[in-house]
Protein backbone atom coordinates (compact mmCIF):
# COMPACT_ATOMS: atom_id res chain seq x y z
CA UNK A 1 0.00 0.00 0.00
CA UNK A 2 2.77 2.46 0.45
CA UNK A 3 4.75 4.29 3.49
CA UNK A 4 2.45 4.69 6.76
CA UNK A 5 3.82 7.50 8.44
CA UNK A 6 1.99 6.87 12.05
CA UNK A 7 0.56 4.40 14.08
CA UNK A 8 -2.76 3.62 14.82
CA UNK A 9 -5.17 7.30 15.98
CA UNK A 10 -6.30 6.62 19.78
CA UNK A 11 -10.28 6.56 20.42
CA UNK A 12 -11.06 8.48 23.48
CA UNK A 13 -15.16 8.97 24.79
CA UNK A 14 -15.48 12.54 25.75
CA UNK A 15 -18.73 12.59 27.53
CA UNK A 16 -21.19 15.73 27.07
CA UNK A 17 -23.66 16.92 29.14
CA UNK A 18 -26.18 19.32 26.76
CA UNK A 19 -28.04 16.75 24.96
CA UNK A 20 -30.32 19.52 23.78
CA UNK A 21 -27.35 19.91 21.31
CA UNK A 22 -27.79 16.65 19.16
CA UNK A 23 -28.63 17.41 15.76
CA UNK A 24 -31.76 17.44 14.27
CA UNK A 25 -32.60 14.30 14.29
CA UNK A 26 -35.57 12.11 12.24
CA UNK A 27 -38.47 11.01 13.57
CA UNK A 28 -38.77 7.28 11.73
CA UNK A 29 -37.01 4.50 12.68
CA UNK A 30 -34.32 3.63 10.38
CA UNK A 31 -35.16 1.20 7.51
CA UNK A 32 -32.43 -1.25 6.26
CA UNK A 33 -31.48 -2.63 2.64
CA UNK A 34 -32.01 -6.09 2.82
CA UNK A 35 -29.08 -8.17 2.23
CA UNK A 36 -28.84 -10.79 -0.35
CA UNK A 37 -26.23 -12.37 -2.46
CA UNK A 38 -27.15 -13.39 -5.67
CA UNK A 39 -24.17 -14.90 -7.24
CA UNK A 40 -22.21 -16.48 -4.41
CA UNK A 41 -19.84 -14.01 -4.19
CA UNK A 42 -18.51 -12.28 -0.94
CA UNK A 43 -18.54 -8.87 -2.98
CA UNK A 44 -21.56 -8.76 -4.91
CA UNK A 45 -23.59 -6.01 -7.09
CA UNK A 46 -27.35 -6.07 -5.16
CA UNK A 47 -28.84 -3.75 -7.55
CA UNK A 48 -28.22 -1.25 -10.65
CA UNK A 49 -30.18 1.44 -11.89
CA UNK A 50 -29.67 2.73 -15.14
CA UNK A 51 -29.44 6.03 -16.37
CA UNK A 52 -29.89 7.50 -19.93
CA UNK A 53 -27.52 9.56 -18.54
CA UNK A 54 -23.40 9.22 -18.74
CA UNK A 55 -22.21 11.35 -15.98
CA UNK A 56 -23.69 10.57 -13.15
CA UNK A 57 -21.65 12.89 -10.34
CA UNK A 58 -23.48 12.93 -6.82
CA UNK A 59 -25.48 9.76 -5.00
CA UNK A 60 -26.82 10.10 -1.42
CA UNK A 61 -28.75 7.81 1.21
CA UNK A 62 -30.63 9.55 4.02
CA UNK A 63 -29.48 8.43 7.30
CA UNK A 64 -32.68 6.91 8.22
CA UNK A 65 -33.79 5.07 5.08
CA UNK A 66 -31.47 2.84 3.24
CA UNK A 67 -33.92 1.91 0.98
CA UNK A 68 -34.17 5.84 -0.89
CA UNK A 69 -31.06 6.85 -3.04
CA UNK A 70 -30.69 10.42 -4.21
CA UNK A 71 -28.81 10.35 -7.66
CA UNK A 72 -27.71 13.29 -9.85
CA UNK A 73 -26.35 13.31 -13.25
CA UNK A 74 -25.16 15.69 -16.28
CA UNK A 75 -27.62 15.28 -19.17
CA UNK A 76 -26.58 16.50 -22.59
CA UNK A 77 -29.06 16.60 -25.88
CA UNK A 78 -28.69 17.95 -29.10
CA UNK A 79 -32.07 19.57 -30.04
CA UNK A 80 -33.50 19.77 -33.54
CA UNK A 81 -31.50 22.36 -34.75
CA UNK A 82 -28.47 20.64 -33.30
CA UNK A 83 -27.66 23.10 -30.39
CA UNK A 84 -26.35 21.15 -27.49
CA UNK A 85 -28.36 21.51 -24.49
CA UNK A 86 -27.10 20.85 -21.27
CA UNK A 87 -28.90 20.19 -17.97
CA UNK A 88 -28.99 18.75 -14.27
CA UNK A 89 -31.20 15.88 -13.38
CA UNK A 90 -31.83 14.31 -9.71
CA UNK A 91 -33.57 11.30 -9.12
CA UNK A 92 -34.78 9.92 -6.22
CA UNK A 93 -34.89 5.69 -6.38
CA UNK A 94 -36.29 3.26 -4.08
CA UNK A 95 -34.01 0.53 -3.92
CA UNK A 96 -36.52 -1.89 -2.99
CA UNK A 97 -38.95 -1.20 -5.54
CA UNK A 98 -35.94 -0.83 -8.40
CA UNK A 99 -38.29 2.35 -9.47
CA UNK A 100 -38.00 6.31 -9.51
CA UNK A 101 -40.25 8.35 -7.08
CA UNK A 102 -42.45 10.45 -9.70
CA UNK A 103 -42.76 13.19 -7.04
CA UNK A 104 -39.39 14.07 -7.20
CA UNK A 105 -38.13 13.74 -10.49
CA UNK A 106 -36.46 17.02 -11.40
CA UNK A 107 -34.65 18.32 -14.67
CA UNK A 108 -32.54 21.84 -14.25
CA UNK A 109 -31.87 23.83 -17.36
CA UNK A 110 -28.17 23.96 -16.54
CA UNK A 111 -25.65 21.72 -15.37
CA UNK A 112 -25.12 22.16 -11.65
CA UNK A 113 -22.66 19.77 -10.07
CA UNK A 114 -23.85 20.28 -6.61
CA UNK A 115 -26.71 18.55 -4.25
CA UNK A 116 -27.20 17.39 -1.24
CA UNK A 117 -29.20 15.21 1.61
CA UNK A 118 -30.25 17.40 5.14
CA UNK A 119 -28.60 14.86 8.05
CA UNK A 120 -32.27 13.77 9.01
CA UNK A 121 -32.95 12.54 5.38
CA UNK A 122 -35.80 15.24 4.85
CA UNK A 123 -34.55 17.91 2.94
CA UNK A 124 -32.37 18.29 -0.85
CA UNK A 125 -30.80 20.55 -1.70
CA UNK A 126 -29.30 21.34 -5.09
CA UNK A 127 -28.07 24.12 -7.42
CA UNK A 128 -31.32 25.55 -9.55
CA UNK A 129 -29.70 28.33 -11.35
CA UNK A 130 -27.14 30.84 -11.92
CA UNK A 131 -28.25 32.78 -8.65
CA UNK A 132 -31.12 30.61 -6.84
CA UNK A 133 -30.85 27.63 -4.65
CA UNK A 134 -33.65 24.82 -5.04
CA UNK A 135 -34.83 23.20 -1.56
CA UNK A 136 -36.99 20.38 -1.33
CA UNK A 137 -39.28 18.86 1.34
CA UNK A 138 -39.79 15.04 1.58
CA UNK A 139 -42.95 14.74 3.56
CA UNK A 140 -43.05 11.29 3.07
CA UNK A 141 -42.31 8.94 -0.22
CA UNK A 142 -45.26 10.12 -2.70
CA UNK A 143 -44.87 13.50 -1.05
CA UNK A 144 -42.57 16.36 -1.89
CA UNK A 145 -42.94 20.68 -1.96
CA UNK A 146 -40.12 22.73 -3.15
CA UNK A 147 -38.98 26.46 -2.70
CA UNK A 148 -36.04 28.40 -4.24
CA UNK A 149 -34.16 30.10 -2.43
CA UNK A 150 -32.93 33.04 -4.52
CA UNK A 151 -29.17 34.29 -3.38
CA UNK A 152 -28.91 37.23 -5.32
CA UNK A 153 -30.31 39.29 -2.86
CA UNK A 154 -27.14 38.27 -0.12
CA UNK A 155 -24.76 39.73 -3.35
CA UNK A 156 -25.61 43.52 -2.95
CA UNK A 157 -26.59 43.89 -6.27
CA UNK A 158 -23.64 42.25 -7.81
CA UNK A 159 -24.00 39.31 -10.60
CA UNK A 160 -22.34 35.64 -9.52
CA UNK A 161 -22.73 32.34 -10.66
CA UNK A 162 -23.30 29.68 -7.61
CA UNK A 163 -20.98 27.08 -7.42
CA UNK A 164 -21.56 24.38 -4.48
CA UNK A 165 -24.10 24.03 -1.53
CA UNK A 166 -23.85 21.57 1.47
CA UNK A 167 -25.82 20.96 4.63
CA UNK A 168 -24.23 21.60 8.20
CA UNK A 169 -24.17 18.50 10.85
CA UNK A 170 -26.87 20.13 12.61
CA UNK A 171 -29.16 20.23 9.59
CA UNK A 172 -30.48 23.45 10.44
CA UNK A 173 -28.29 26.32 8.31
CA UNK A 174 -26.71 25.89 4.76
CA UNK A 175 -22.87 27.39 3.20
CA UNK A 176 -23.29 28.39 -0.05
CA UNK A 177 -19.89 29.55 -2.26
CA UNK A 178 -20.09 31.92 -5.35
CA UNK A 179 -18.28 33.72 -7.51
CA UNK A 180 -19.31 37.29 -7.86
CA UNK A 181 -18.00 39.53 -10.53
CA UNK A 182 -15.03 41.09 -10.53
CA UNK A 183 -13.54 37.05 -9.69
CA UNK A 184 -14.53 37.83 -6.14
CA UNK A 185 -15.46 34.65 -4.21
CA UNK A 186 -18.46 35.13 -1.66
CA UNK A 187 -18.84 32.15 0.82
CA UNK A 188 -21.69 32.42 3.41
CA UNK A 189 -23.97 29.91 5.52
CA UNK A 190 -27.90 30.57 5.38
CA UNK A 191 -30.27 29.68 7.94
CA UNK A 192 -33.06 27.56 6.49
CA UNK A 193 -35.61 28.65 8.63
CA UNK A 194 -35.33 32.55 8.16
CA UNK A 195 -33.55 32.18 4.88
CA UNK A 196 -30.86 34.65 6.12
CA UNK A 197 -27.43 35.11 6.18
CA UNK A 198 -26.01 34.37 9.83
CA UNK A 199 -22.44 34.41 8.91
CA UNK A 200 -20.02 35.21 5.29
CA UNK A 201 -16.87 35.51 3.90
CA UNK A 202 -15.47 37.40 1.13
CA UNK A 203 -12.27 37.42 -0.98
CA UNK A 204 -12.75 41.68 -0.97
CA UNK A 205 -11.78 41.51 2.79
CA UNK A 206 -8.86 40.95 4.62
CA UNK A 207 -8.64 36.84 3.74
CA UNK A 208 -8.15 37.84 -0.27
CA UNK A 209 -4.18 37.64 -0.17
CA UNK A 210 -4.94 34.45 1.14
CA UNK A 211 -7.62 32.51 -1.29
CA UNK A 212 -6.73 31.95 -4.76
CA UNK A 213 -9.06 30.34 -7.10
CA UNK A 214 -13.15 29.96 -6.81
CA UNK A 215 -14.50 27.36 -4.51
CA UNK A 216 -15.02 23.89 -6.09
CA UNK A 217 -15.98 21.80 -2.90
CA UNK A 218 -17.16 22.76 0.26
CA UNK A 219 -17.35 20.03 3.65
CA UNK A 220 -18.45 20.83 7.41
CA UNK A 221 -16.58 18.83 9.92
CA UNK A 222 -18.89 16.52 11.87
CA UNK A 223 -19.11 18.85 14.91
CA UNK A 224 -19.45 21.77 12.58
CA UNK A 225 -16.70 23.52 14.23
CA UNK A 226 -14.50 23.86 10.81
CA UNK A 227 -15.35 24.26 7.27
CA UNK A 228 -13.39 23.12 4.48
CA UNK A 229 -13.14 24.64 1.31
CA UNK A 230 -11.40 23.34 -2.01
CA UNK A 231 -10.34 25.97 -4.49
CA UNK A 232 -9.69 25.16 -8.31
CA UNK A 233 -6.03 26.15 -7.60
CA UNK A 234 -5.36 23.28 -5.88
CA UNK A 235 -6.14 25.00 -2.39
CA UNK A 236 -7.38 24.12 1.09
CA UNK A 237 -9.15 26.50 3.23
CA UNK A 238 -10.53 25.80 6.14
CA UNK A 239 -12.47 28.49 8.45
CA UNK A 240 -13.58 28.82 12.08
CA UNK A 241 -17.19 28.42 11.57
CA UNK A 242 -17.87 30.59 14.82
CA UNK A 243 -16.58 33.57 13.05
CA UNK A 244 -15.49 32.96 9.90
CA UNK A 245 -11.59 33.68 9.96
CA UNK A 246 -9.26 31.64 8.44
CA UNK A 247 -7.79 28.97 10.42
CA UNK A 248 -5.74 26.90 7.68
CA UNK A 249 -4.87 26.31 4.45
CA UNK A 250 -3.02 23.35 2.35
CA UNK A 251 -1.42 23.85 -1.04
CA UNK A 252 -0.83 21.19 -3.94
CA UNK A 253 1.51 24.07 -5.42
CA UNK A 254 5.23 24.03 -3.75
CA UNK A 255 6.06 27.03 -4.75
CA UNK A 256 3.01 29.25 -3.97
CA UNK A 257 3.36 31.63 -1.47
CA UNK A 258 3.00 32.30 2.52
CA UNK A 259 -0.36 31.53 2.63
CA UNK A 260 0.45 27.40 3.42
CA UNK A 261 0.46 27.26 7.03
CA UNK A 262 2.31 24.09 6.91
CA UNK A 263 4.44 21.56 4.93
CA UNK A 264 2.83 21.12 0.95
CA UNK A 265 1.63 17.87 0.05
CA UNK A 266 4.33 15.59 -1.40
CA UNK A 267 4.63 12.92 -3.64
CA UNK A 268 6.96 9.63 -3.17
CA UNK A 269 8.96 10.74 -5.91
CA UNK A 270 9.61 14.32 -3.75
CA UNK A 271 8.12 16.12 -6.04
CA UNK A 272 5.62 18.69 -5.46
CA UNK A 273 1.82 17.49 -7.38
CA UNK A 274 0.19 19.17 -10.07
CA UNK A 275 -1.60 22.02 -8.55
CA UNK A 276 -4.64 21.23 -11.40
CA UNK A 277 -5.08 17.86 -9.96
CA UNK A 278 -8.15 17.04 -8.53
CA UNK A 279 -8.07 15.87 -5.00
CA UNK A 280 -10.98 14.88 -2.25
CA UNK A 281 -10.74 16.67 1.39
CA UNK A 282 -12.50 13.98 4.30
CA UNK A 283 -13.02 14.88 7.71
CA UNK A 284 -13.05 11.42 9.51
CA UNK A 285 -16.97 10.70 11.28
CA UNK A 286 -15.28 9.49 14.35
CA UNK A 287 -13.12 12.65 15.79
CA UNK A 288 -15.10 15.84 14.96
CA UNK A 289 -12.70 18.13 13.39
CA UNK A 290 -9.50 16.21 14.86
CA UNK A 291 -8.63 14.72 11.30
CA UNK A 292 -9.23 15.67 7.76
CA UNK A 293 -8.03 13.13 5.05
CA UNK A 294 -7.18 14.31 1.18
CA UNK A 295 -6.80 12.06 -1.49
CA UNK A 296 -5.61 13.72 -4.59
CA UNK A 297 -6.34 11.77 -7.77
CA UNK A 298 -2.91 10.70 -8.54
CA UNK A 299 -3.00 8.55 -5.53
CA UNK A 300 -1.49 10.52 -2.57
CA UNK A 301 -3.45 9.80 0.42
CA UNK A 302 -2.58 11.87 3.22
CA UNK A 303 -4.18 12.34 7.05
CA UNK A 304 -3.78 15.52 8.63
CA UNK A 305 -3.89 16.56 12.43
CA UNK A 306 -6.11 19.36 13.25
CA UNK A 307 -6.53 21.17 16.51
CA UNK A 308 -9.14 24.02 17.50
CA UNK A 309 -6.22 26.08 19.42
CA UNK A 310 -3.36 26.37 16.81
CA UNK A 311 -3.64 27.29 13.01
CA UNK A 312 -2.16 24.83 10.86
CA UNK A 313 -2.11 21.21 9.75
CA UNK A 314 0.01 18.76 10.71
CA UNK A 315 0.61 15.35 8.43
CA UNK A 316 0.61 12.50 10.57
CA UNK A 317 -0.19 9.19 7.98
CA UNK A 318 0.86 8.90 4.23
CA UNK A 319 0.35 6.26 1.83
CA UNK A 320 0.48 5.75 -2.32
CA UNK A 321 -3.43 3.50 -2.82
CA UNK A 322 -2.96 3.00 -6.23
CA UNK A 323 -2.38 -0.06 -7.91
CA UNK A 324 -1.14 0.93 -11.18
CA UNK A 325 0.42 4.05 -12.78
CA UNK A 326 -2.35 4.84 -15.41
CA UNK A 327 -5.12 5.16 -12.80
CA UNK A 328 -7.02 7.76 -11.19
CA UNK A 329 -8.48 8.73 -8.09
CA UNK A 330 -12.31 9.90 -9.30
CA UNK A 331 -14.26 9.72 -5.79
CA UNK A 332 -14.08 9.28 -2.29
CA UNK A 333 -16.06 8.94 1.39
CA UNK A 334 -15.77 7.20 4.24
CA UNK A 335 -18.58 4.87 5.88
CA UNK A 336 -20.43 6.29 8.27
CA UNK A 337 -18.43 4.83 11.61
CA UNK A 338 -15.34 5.72 10.25
CA UNK A 339 -13.86 2.32 9.95
CA UNK A 340 -13.67 2.11 6.01
CA UNK A 341 -12.40 5.05 3.60
CA UNK A 342 -13.77 3.76 0.07
CA UNK A 343 -12.00 5.13 -2.74
CA UNK A 344 -13.22 5.12 -6.67
CA UNK A 345 -10.64 5.04 -9.74
CA UNK A 346 -10.71 5.55 -13.38
CA UNK A 347 -10.96 1.81 -14.06
CA UNK A 348 -14.23 0.89 -12.74
CA UNK A 349 -12.51 -0.38 -9.37
CA UNK A 350 -13.22 0.78 -6.15
CA UNK A 351 -10.35 0.39 -3.48
CA UNK A 352 -11.55 0.24 0.28
CA UNK A 353 -9.22 0.73 2.63
CA UNK A 354 -8.51 0.60 6.15
CA UNK A 355 -9.12 4.00 7.84
CA UNK A 356 -6.30 3.66 10.48
CA UNK A 357 -3.78 2.03 8.86
CA UNK A 358 -4.62 3.08 4.87
CA UNK A 359 -4.27 -0.23 3.96
CA UNK A 360 -6.16 -2.27 1.38
CA UNK A 361 -8.79 -4.43 2.82
CA UNK A 362 -10.36 -5.34 -0.39
CA UNK A 363 -11.20 -4.43 -4.27
CA UNK A 364 -14.99 -4.43 -5.86
CA UNK A 365 -14.29 -4.50 -9.57
CA UNK A 366 -17.59 -3.88 -11.20
CA UNK A 367 -15.62 -5.16 -14.83
CA UNK A 368 -15.63 -8.76 -13.15
CA UNK A 369 -19.28 -8.63 -12.04
CA UNK A 370 -21.70 -11.44 -13.88
CA UNK A 371 -22.97 -9.96 -17.48
CA UNK A 372 -25.60 -7.68 -17.00
CA UNK A 373 -23.86 -6.47 -14.14
CA UNK A 374 -20.24 -5.95 -15.72
CA UNK A 375 -19.10 -2.18 -16.78
CA UNK A 376 -19.70 -1.36 -20.86
CA UNK A 377 -16.28 -1.23 -21.52
CA UNK A 378 -12.91 -2.20 -19.02
CA UNK A 379 -12.08 2.05 -18.10
CA UNK A 380 -14.85 3.04 -16.38
CA UNK A 381 -14.84 5.66 -13.88
CA UNK A 382 -16.06 5.67 -10.69
CA UNK A 383 -17.71 9.27 -10.62
CA UNK A 384 -18.95 8.87 -6.53
CA UNK A 385 -19.31 7.10 -3.58
CA UNK A 386 -22.13 6.89 -0.85
CA UNK A 387 -22.65 4.31 2.21
CA UNK A 388 -26.00 3.16 3.63
CA UNK A 389 -26.27 3.85 6.95
CA UNK A 390 -25.42 0.14 8.44
CA UNK A 391 -22.34 0.38 6.54
CA UNK A 392 -23.74 -3.24 4.84
CA UNK A 393 -23.77 -1.75 1.20
CA UNK A 394 -22.08 1.10 -0.93
CA UNK A 395 -23.34 2.60 -3.87
CA UNK A 396 -21.61 3.92 -6.95
CA UNK A 397 -22.16 5.93 -9.69
CA UNK A 398 -20.25 4.64 -12.58
CA UNK A 399 -19.55 6.82 -16.32
CA UNK A 400 -21.50 4.10 -18.05
CA UNK A 401 -24.91 5.59 -17.11
CA UNK A 402 -25.39 2.71 -14.01
CA UNK A 403 -25.52 3.08 -10.36
CA UNK A 404 -24.49 0.15 -8.47
CA UNK A 405 -24.77 -1.26 -5.14
CA UNK A 406 -22.62 -3.07 -3.48
CA UNK A 407 -23.10 -5.79 -1.24
CA UNK A 408 -20.38 -5.58 1.91
CA UNK A 409 -19.63 -8.28 4.09
CA UNK A 410 -21.37 -8.42 7.89
CA UNK A 411 -19.22 -6.74 10.43
CA UNK A 412 -18.63 -9.39 13.08
CA UNK A 413 -18.95 -6.91 15.82
CA UNK A 414 -21.59 -6.70 19.01
CA UNK A 415 -21.78 -3.40 19.18
CA UNK A 416 -22.17 -2.91 15.79
CA UNK A 417 -24.50 -5.50 15.80
CA UNK A 418 -26.53 -4.05 18.98
CA UNK A 419 -26.46 -0.70 17.21
CA UNK A 420 -28.36 -1.80 14.32
CA UNK A 421 -31.35 -3.08 16.13
CA UNK A 422 -31.88 -0.15 18.16
CA UNK A 423 -31.47 2.04 15.09
CA UNK A 424 -33.93 -0.45 13.49
CA UNK A 425 -36.76 0.19 16.03
CA UNK A 426 -36.19 3.21 17.51
CA UNK A 427 -36.61 6.56 15.64
CA UNK A 428 -33.81 8.78 15.89
CA UNK A 429 -35.31 11.20 17.79
CA UNK A 430 -35.83 9.25 20.85
CA UNK A 431 -32.62 7.74 20.94
CA UNK A 432 -31.17 10.89 23.07
CA UNK A 433 -34.10 10.27 25.82
CA UNK A 434 -32.90 6.56 25.96
CA UNK A 435 -31.53 5.99 29.71
CA UNK A 436 -28.44 5.31 28.32
CA UNK A 437 -24.43 6.76 29.02
CA UNK A 438 -23.96 9.84 26.62
CA UNK A 439 -20.71 8.48 24.85
CA UNK A 440 -23.65 5.04 24.11
CA UNK A 441 -25.73 8.03 22.49
CA UNK A 442 -23.26 9.42 20.90
CA UNK A 443 -22.16 5.82 19.42
CA UNK A 444 -25.74 4.86 18.39
CA UNK A 445 -26.64 8.29 16.45
CA UNK A 446 -23.11 7.77 14.72
CA UNK A 447 -22.01 11.23 16.35
CA UNK A 448 -18.72 12.42 16.52
CA UNK A 449 -16.52 12.09 19.76
CA UNK A 450 -16.12 15.65 21.21
CA UNK A 451 -12.74 16.84 21.07
CA UNK A 452 -11.14 19.80 23.41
Amino acid sequence: MGNQGSSLRPTEDFSFSNRTAVPRLSGRSHRSLPSEHRHDHLFDVVIQLKHEDKDIYSCFFPSDDDGVLLTASKVEQTTFLRHNREFSSIRLWDLNRRQINTGFLADFPRSFKSCDFSPDGQMVVCIFSEDSLALVRMRSWKTTSAEVIHMRRFWRKRRGLLLCCSFSPDGRSLVVASKLTGDVSHICIVDIATKKVVRKMTSATHSSSKIRGNARTCVFSPDGLFLAVSCTSGQLIVFDTQDFHIHSSLDLDYDSSATCLCLPFRHPSRSSLNPHMQCWYLFDPRFGHKYLTSCVEDGTIQTWSLSSDEPGLTCVQFAYALQTPWQKIRSAAFSPDGSMLAVGTSDSKILALNSESLSLLFVLNAHLQPDGLRTWYQNTEVSCLAFTRTCQQVAAGYKDGRVRVWQLPLILNLQHMCRLVVINRVPACEIPQLPLPSHVIRYLLFSPLKQF
